[in-house]
């Protein structure tokens, strides 16, 4: 994890960066689509999320796809590109693939996490 998993405030929040991205995201964006936050993500690692002023947060907010592992696990980035040189996307109503076939009822205990014994899929 390349970032400290520390909080760190270098500015107001919302920085210089982040409020002149959210003004020209207002002029293109319609008003519907909202975020909660005034934070613009630059990278995450772990429990940190790290803003394009360079503020550090915890992230209380996690998506699905990093609450049991943190942002850029070493162990999913590898996956992830494995995968990626492989093939990135198809429908899976067109062809089965091999992963939707293989991992039915697998226990994923590769990733080790305090009190998470393994994710079934």
């Amino acid at each position: 994890m390349d970032i400290p998993q520390e909080r760190k405030l270098v500015t107001e929040v919302p920085g210089p960066k982040s409020l002149a991205l959210f003004e020209r995201r207002a002029a293109a964006i319609p008003p519907g689509v909202a975020n909660i936050h005034p934070i613009v993500t630059a990278r995450a690692s772990g429990a940190i999320v790290e803003d394009v002023d360079g503020n550090r947060f915890l992230d209380c907010a996690a998506g699905i796809a990093v609450n049991s592992t943190g942002h850029s696990h070493p162990q999913v980035v590898a996956a992830i590109v494995e995968q990626a040189q492989k093939f990135l996307h198809k429908s899976g109503t067109d062809f089965l693939e091999v992963m939707a076939s293989a991992t039915s009822g697998v226990i994923v205990s590769d990733i080790r996490m305090p009190g998470i014994d393994g994710l079934e899929l």
